[in-house]
Protein backbone atom coordinates (compact mmCIF):
# COMPACT_ATOMS: atom_id res chain seq x y z
CA UNK A 1 0.00 0.00 0.00
CA UNK A 2 2.89 2.38 0.75
CA UNK A 3 4.27 1.84 -2.71
CA UNK A 4 0.91 2.36 -4.42
CA UNK A 5 0.11 5.48 -2.40
CA UNK A 6 3.51 7.18 -1.97
CA UNK A 7 5.74 5.29 -4.40
CA UNK A 8 7.72 4.18 -1.34
CA UNK A 9 9.48 0.89 -2.05
CA UNK A 10 10.80 -0.34 1.29
CA UNK A 11 12.98 -2.92 -0.46
CA UNK A 12 15.08 -0.09 -1.85
CA UNK A 13 15.49 1.43 1.62
CA UNK A 14 16.20 -1.58 3.82
CA UNK A 15 18.02 -3.46 5.27
CA UNK A 16 19.11 -1.23 8.14
CA UNK A 17 22.02 -2.36 10.29
CA UNK A 18 22.23 -1.57 13.99
CA UNK A 19 24.89 -2.39 16.59
CA UNK A 20 24.42 -6.15 16.49
CA UNK A 21 21.14 -6.43 14.67
CA UNK A 22 19.34 -5.40 11.53
CA UNK A 23 15.89 -4.69 10.13
CA UNK A 24 14.70 -6.34 6.94
CA UNK A 25 11.59 -5.70 4.88
CA UNK A 26 9.56 -8.89 4.66
CA UNK A 27 6.62 -10.42 2.89
CA UNK A 28 3.50 -11.45 4.83
CA UNK A 29 4.51 -15.08 4.31
CA UNK A 30 7.93 -14.43 5.88
CA UNK A 31 6.38 -12.64 8.86
CA UNK A 32 3.58 -15.12 9.56
CA UNK A 33 5.69 -17.79 11.34
CA UNK A 34 6.90 -15.26 13.95
CA UNK A 35 3.33 -14.03 14.51
CA UNK A 36 1.95 -17.54 14.89
CA UNK A 37 4.70 -18.68 17.24
CA UNK A 38 5.16 -15.68 19.50
CA UNK A 39 2.27 -13.19 19.44
CA UNK A 40 0.04 -14.96 21.95
CA UNK A 41 2.83 -15.02 24.55
CA UNK A 42 4.15 -11.51 23.88
CA UNK A 43 0.74 -9.87 24.16
CA UNK A 44 -0.70 -12.19 26.82
CA UNK A 45 -3.58 -13.19 24.61
CA UNK A 46 -4.28 -16.33 26.61
CA UNK A 47 -4.68 -14.29 29.80
CA UNK A 48 -7.02 -11.86 28.02
CA UNK A 49 -9.17 -14.57 26.49
CA UNK A 50 -12.84 -13.79 27.05
CA UNK A 51 -12.31 -10.11 27.90
CA UNK A 52 -12.41 -8.71 24.39
CA UNK A 53 -14.07 -9.65 21.13
CA UNK A 54 -11.81 -12.02 19.17
CA UNK A 55 -10.91 -11.23 15.57
CA UNK A 56 -10.99 -14.42 13.51
CA UNK A 57 -9.13 -14.65 10.23
CA UNK A 58 -11.62 -13.86 7.50
CA UNK A 59 -10.97 -13.35 3.81
CA UNK A 60 -11.22 -9.58 4.31
CA UNK A 61 -8.68 -9.73 7.15
CA UNK A 62 -6.34 -11.86 5.05
CA UNK A 63 -6.50 -9.32 2.20
CA UNK A 64 -5.88 -6.45 4.61
CA UNK A 65 -2.82 -8.16 6.07
CA UNK A 66 -1.49 -8.74 2.55
CA UNK A 67 -1.53 -4.94 2.04
CA UNK A 68 0.54 -4.09 5.13
CA UNK A 69 4.27 -3.43 5.41
CA UNK A 70 6.24 -5.98 7.42
CA UNK A 71 9.63 -5.37 9.03
CA UNK A 72 11.55 -8.15 10.78
CA UNK A 73 14.18 -7.32 13.40
CA UNK A 74 17.00 -9.85 13.46
CA UNK A 75 20.01 -10.52 15.65
CA UNK A 76 22.40 -12.89 13.94
CA UNK A 77 20.29 -15.60 12.38
CA UNK A 78 17.42 -15.21 14.87
CA UNK A 79 14.17 -13.32 14.35
CA UNK A 80 13.97 -11.03 17.38
CA UNK A 81 10.87 -8.98 16.61
CA UNK A 82 8.47 -7.66 14.04
CA UNK A 83 6.66 -4.46 13.12
CA UNK A 84 3.62 -4.02 10.91
CA UNK A 85 2.45 -0.72 9.45
CA UNK A 86 0.43 0.82 6.68
CA UNK A 87 -0.93 4.18 5.48
CA UNK A 88 -4.05 5.21 7.36
CA UNK A 89 -4.66 8.04 4.90
CA UNK A 90 -2.71 9.95 2.26
CA UNK A 91 -0.56 11.82 4.84
CA UNK A 92 -0.42 9.42 7.80
CA UNK A 93 1.44 6.18 8.52
CA UNK A 94 0.06 3.88 11.19
CA UNK A 95 2.25 1.44 13.10
CA UNK A 96 -0.29 -1.28 13.72
CA UNK A 97 1.84 -3.62 15.77
CA UNK A 98 5.33 -3.93 17.23
CA UNK A 99 6.52 -7.02 19.07
CA UNK A 100 9.91 -7.99 20.44
CA UNK A 101 10.99 -11.17 22.17
CA UNK A 102 11.96 -10.62 25.84
CA UNK A 103 15.50 -11.90 25.27
CA UNK A 104 16.23 -8.97 22.93
CA UNK A 105 14.53 -6.08 24.71
CA UNK A 106 17.77 -4.64 26.12
CA UNK A 107 19.31 -4.10 22.66
CA UNK A 108 17.22 -1.02 21.72
CA UNK A 109 16.16 -2.52 18.40
CA UNK A 110 12.76 -0.85 18.40
CA UNK A 111 14.34 2.46 19.39
CA UNK A 112 16.81 2.34 16.53
CA UNK A 113 14.17 1.24 14.07
CA UNK A 114 11.88 4.07 15.17
CA UNK A 115 14.60 6.61 14.45
CA UNK A 116 15.37 5.21 11.02
CA UNK A 117 11.82 4.93 9.72
CA UNK A 118 11.08 8.66 9.95
CA UNK A 119 13.26 9.92 7.09
CA UNK A 120 11.94 7.66 4.29
CA UNK A 121 8.38 8.49 5.29
CA UNK A 122 9.13 12.22 5.48
CA UNK A 123 10.81 12.09 2.07
CA UNK A 124 7.69 10.42 0.66
CA UNK A 125 5.51 13.29 1.90
CA UNK A 126 4.11 11.66 5.04
CA UNK A 127 3.23 14.24 7.68
CA UNK A 128 2.79 12.06 10.76
CA UNK A 129 3.35 8.60 12.20
CA UNK A 130 0.66 7.24 14.51
CA UNK A 131 0.63 4.33 16.94
CA UNK A 132 -1.52 3.06 19.77
CA UNK A 133 -0.75 1.17 22.95
CA UNK A 134 -2.35 0.33 26.25
CA UNK A 135 -1.76 2.80 29.11
CA UNK A 136 -0.45 -0.20 31.04
CA UNK A 137 2.32 -0.78 28.48
CA UNK A 138 4.82 1.48 30.22
CA UNK A 139 7.94 0.41 28.25
CA UNK A 140 6.29 1.16 24.91
CA UNK A 141 4.85 4.45 26.19
CA UNK A 142 8.34 5.51 27.32
CA UNK A 143 9.81 4.55 23.96
CA UNK A 144 7.21 6.55 22.04
CA UNK A 145 7.38 9.68 24.18
CA UNK A 146 11.17 9.48 24.19
CA UNK A 147 11.11 9.68 20.40
CA UNK A 148 8.88 12.74 20.31
CA UNK A 149 5.45 11.16 20.06
CA UNK A 150 2.60 13.09 21.68
CA UNK A 151 -0.57 11.64 23.18
CA UNK A 152 -3.23 12.90 20.79
CA UNK A 153 -6.25 10.85 21.81
CA UNK A 154 -7.66 7.68 23.29
CA UNK A 155 -9.84 4.92 21.94
CA UNK A 156 -12.08 2.51 23.83
CA UNK A 157 -13.28 -0.52 21.92
CA UNK A 158 -14.65 -4.01 22.36
CA UNK A 159 -11.59 -5.32 20.50
CA UNK A 160 -8.61 -3.86 22.37
CA UNK A 161 -10.02 -2.17 25.48
CA UNK A 162 -8.54 1.27 26.24
CA UNK A 163 -5.57 2.42 24.17
CA UNK A 164 -3.82 5.76 23.83
CA UNK A 165 -3.16 7.26 20.41
CA UNK A 166 0.38 8.60 19.93
CA UNK A 167 1.43 10.88 17.06
CA UNK A 168 4.86 11.93 15.86
CA UNK A 169 4.79 14.86 13.45
CA UNK A 170 7.19 14.64 10.53
CA UNK A 171 6.00 17.90 8.99
CA UNK A 172 6.87 21.18 10.69
CA UNK A 173 3.62 22.71 9.41
CA UNK A 174 1.55 19.89 10.88
CA UNK A 175 3.41 20.10 14.17
CA UNK A 176 2.99 23.89 14.35
CA UNK A 177 -0.73 23.65 13.61
CA UNK A 178 -1.20 21.06 16.36
CA UNK A 179 0.78 23.07 18.88
CA UNK A 180 -1.12 26.22 17.99
CA UNK A 181 -4.53 24.59 18.29
CA UNK A 182 -4.04 22.41 21.34
CA UNK A 183 -1.09 23.54 23.42
CA UNK A 184 -0.87 27.33 23.05
CA UNK A 185 -2.90 29.31 25.60
CA UNK A 186 -2.98 32.95 24.49
CA UNK A 187 -5.00 35.45 26.53
CA UNK A 188 -7.54 37.40 24.57
CA UNK A 189 -7.01 41.14 24.22
CA UNK A 190 -10.28 41.86 26.02
CA UNK A 191 -9.32 39.68 28.96
CA UNK A 192 -5.96 41.41 29.23
CA UNK A 193 -7.65 44.84 29.22
CA UNK A 194 -10.15 43.82 31.92
CA UNK A 195 -7.61 42.18 34.19
CA UNK A 196 -6.94 44.46 37.18
CA UNK A 197 -3.38 45.55 37.71
CA UNK A 198 -2.30 43.90 40.93
CA UNK A 199 1.32 44.97 40.82
CA UNK A 200 2.50 46.61 44.01
CA UNK A 201 3.73 50.11 43.33
CA UNK A 202 6.42 51.69 45.42
CA UNK A 203 5.61 55.24 46.65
Amino acid sequence: MSQRLWNLDWRSVLPWHFDDGRADFATPEEALPFIQEHYAAIFGQNELEGRFLPSPTTEAKRRFFQEMDYFILRVGDRDAGILMGHPSDWTSYYVRSAALLPAFRDRHLLTQFGLRICEPLRAAGVERIEAECSPANVPMARLLTGQGYLVTGSVTSERWGVVLRYTKFLSEDASAAFMRQYTAMPFSKRRQENTPNTERRTP
